[in-house]
């Protein structure tokens, strides 16, 4: 029996994938087994097959269905996950076998770097560590190294976590209502258990940036660009909203009531008609916000929601051509 399962999930994507596959084969244990869900059929699944690679082929559904439909098939204790354009470091599985070793851990989360496009070469040369210590976190702490964990991204990048299997009892009902968030959902359910959490500086993930990124969208089109964050904002209040309503009356249920409110604020930035949406902010909301969060930048980004259209739309074409510009000027570490 693997002591780790891999889900390794893609969604009409399949110019990365099998370089993600490798990236899993190609690991210093061996105590494991590959699950890809995928929503095609494709040449791949001749290697696939050789390779023992279990291939669970799905239709349209959301990407919490995805992590479902990857659960009902492993067999692992300990389940880890990559996105079909990341990439595991030869090192992952190794540490994630040692540190769930201890029992009480319920949550693993490594260090990811960015890199553009094309897959590295000599994955085993890379070694990078982030500026933060090594840090695991009691049940009882969880509240008070919140802002750490946030500031630590050990709540996104599905392909950096590692969760043990028996967290995910009695969430499918919410889980399977998750458009985009599933990083976010499984950070939430281990703040909710009683596991410790362990946060990793060491690098063992890559995210790639391309231009079918999900959720960093590198468009040369500003109107389709806005209209892919108006989609994507929308779909991630909901997801928030379905994972309020898990955590409910919980300590951390004020996390994520503050980020709802972020996103409304965001959204209702967007020149009309991209802030058309049934999450509409009011200036209630900016107030509500402004009491929480003091950083002038912020605050004076979202009373541009309050503006004339125009306006909005001048100020959100910036925000626009600084996201493309950031995404096109990743340090690479292809060179």
């Amino acid at each position: 029996m693997p002591f780790i399962s891999v889900i390794v999930t893609a969604h009409n994507r399949r110019e990365y994938l099998r370089d993600a596959v490798d990236s899993v084969l190609n690991q210093t244990i061996d105590d494991y087994e590959i699950i890809v869900v995928k929503n095609f059929k494709d040449e791949i699944d001749d290697y696939l097959k050789e390779n023992g690679v279990k291939s669970v082929l799905v239709g349209d559904q959301t990407q919490g269905m995805d992590v479902i439909s990857g659960l009902k098939e492993a067999r692992g204790e300990v389940i880890s996950f990559l996105d079909d354009d990341d990439l595991f470091l030869p090192r992952k599985l190794e540490k994630v076998k040692e540190v769930f070793q201890d029992e009480e851990v319920g949550y693993y989360h490594n260090a990811f770097e960015n890199f553009l496009e094309r897959t590295p070469n000599n994955l085993e040369k890379i070694h990078i560590k982030k500026d933060y210590d090594y840090t695991i976190i009691d049940n009882q702490e969880k509240v008070k190294k919140f802002g750490f964990m946030f500031n630590t991204e050990t709540e996104i990048n599905s392909s950096s976590i590692s969760i043990r299997r028996s967290l995910f009892n009695n969430s499918f009902s919410y889980l399977e209502k998750i458009n985009h968030a599933v990083d976010v959902f499984m950070f939430y359910l281990a703040l909710m258990s009683e596991k410790k959490i362990v946060v990793d500086p060491e690098v063992l993930t890559l995210y790639r940036i391309h231009s079918n990124n999900t959720w960093f969208y590198m468009n040369d089109d500003f109107e389709n660009w806005l209209e892919h964050k108006k989609s994507y904002m929308e779909k991630e209040i909901e997801d928030y909203i379905t994972m309020l309503n898990m955590i409910k009356s919980s300590s951390f249920e004020i996390f994520i009531k503050e980020y709802i409110l972020d996103l409304k604020l965001r959204l209702a930035r967007l020149p009309s008609p991209y802030n058309n949406s049934k999450y509409k902010a009011t200036i209630k909301d900016y107030i509500k916000f402004s009491k929480k969060d003091k950083n002038i930048r912020s605050l004076l980004s979202n009373l541009t929601a309050f503006t004339p259209s125009f306006i909005r739309r001048k100020l959100v074409k910036k925000w626009y051509q600084d996201e493309i510009s950031r995404a096109k000027n990743v340090s690479s570490i292809n060179n």
